[in-house]
């Protein structure tokens, strides 16, 4: 048996937002019962739901007294809220969020918890899952801070919602999640967490969460939502207005040419509304002039759907920097380690871990 589990074992609270989850949630709260693991505390909180989501959480805080439910007694209604409420209601001092439909592997908190313990300087360690399909950041890798901001706000890498594993203290000092996000609700948390983490690091090679992503996935609003694509925009903003000045051009650029591609794809009706919007913050974040091009190039991509030639002559023009600047599309994706800081990384070769102080 591990000796970690002879020594002082801190509270952990397992944070789990449910929505119509009564075919699922079973599964999540079985791998929590699983754990080797034995000092947590399981916070669940109904978003609302209407099917018989209650009940089945109900069978099992009545099964455990280690796992509390509760429902969500304030707007906005989300998952953002739901995890705030669950944090709130924590009494342990490291924190967990797992999604519904997710699996935590039978050693998960142990290992976690562990590493903390021994390392108890970092704000924020992450740890890898399993079933991203994205790129994931590696242990024993050395990453500048704003590569890993610039890679997340550049859509190639991504931190799942149960990849880390935060200190109270630090998620209190952010103010928690952004309860007005509909979308992209990781990124913004993490990118936050990031910018006023004092330490944090990666840890371990060996995922120790399964993410699943259901077909029948109700709580997900669908991806052609132009509601959801607005508020991805006005998410991107907030993250925007907090970067470093350093940042914001970059990560500008990023989300034009991925709106750039969006169109593409939407439906008219959607991308209309999408580019139609003219709120202060979008047209704020993506500048006046950029704004006149995408929907300049939108109208012109769709009204000549049903002809392919000039269709592909709208396209070349794009890419040969008519309606953005050619330069945008042949930016390095490759992240750079500079040798300022990897003289401030200390690597313990006795440990799998990577630190980086700010």
């Amino acid at each position: 048996m591990n000796s970690f589990l002879y020594m002082e074992e801190p509270l952990v609270s397992i944070v789990i937002p449910v929505f119509n989850r009564a075919h699922l949630v079973f599964d999540a709260l079985d791998s929590v019962l699983s754990q080797t693991y034995s000092n947590w505390e399981c916070i669940v909180v109904d978003d609302g739901s209407t099917d018989n989501t209650w009940e089945v959480i109900k069978c099992y805080a009545k099964k455990d007294s280690r796992i509390k439910i509760f429902k969500r007694d304030r707007l906005p209604k989300g998952a953002p809220t739901c995890r705030n409420i669950g944090v709130e209601k924590s009494s342990a001092d490291y924190i967990i969020f797992l999604d519904s439909d997710d699996i935590l592997f039978s050693f998960c908190l142990e290992k976690r918890m562990e590493f903390v313990y021994k390392n108890p300087n970092f704000d924020l360690v992450f740890f890898q899952v399993f079933g991203n399909r994205n790129k994931q950041f590696k242990y024993r890798t050395i990453y500048k801070v704003k590569d890993i901001i610039l890679s997340l706000l550049s859509f190639e890498s991504t931190l799942q919602t149960t990849s880390p594993i935060w200190q109270k203290e630090l998620l209190q000092k952010i103010n928690g999640w952004d309860e007005e996000a509909l979308a992209w609700q990781d990124p913004e948390i993490h990118v936050r967490a990031l910018l006023a983490a004092k330490s944090y690091c990666w840890a371990y090679e060996l995922p120790d969460v399964y993410i699943r992503n259901p077909t029948n996935n109700k709580s997900i609003t669908s991806s052609n939502s132009a509601k959801k694509h607005i508020s991805i925009l006005k998410t991107q903003y907030k993250i925007w207005q907090k970067l470093p000045v350093t940042y914001k051009e970059t990560f500008r650029k990023k989300i034009i040419t991925r709106l750039y591609n969006q169109i593409e794809i939407l439906e008219q009706e959607i991308g209309l509304k999408l580019i139609s919007d003219s709120s202060t913050e979008i047209l704020e974040l993506l500048g006046k002039s950029a704004h006149t091009r995408v929907n300049s190039y939108f109208k012109l991509f769709h009204i000549t759907k049903r002809i392919p030639v000039i269709r592909s002559i709208v396209f070349k023009l794009r890419t040969i920097g008519i309606f953005f600047p050619k330069r945008i599309y042949f930016e390095s994706n490759t992240l750079v380690v500079s040798p300022e800081i990897i003289a401030q990384i200390e690597l313990d070769k006795n440990a799998k871990y990577l630190e980086y102080n700010n």
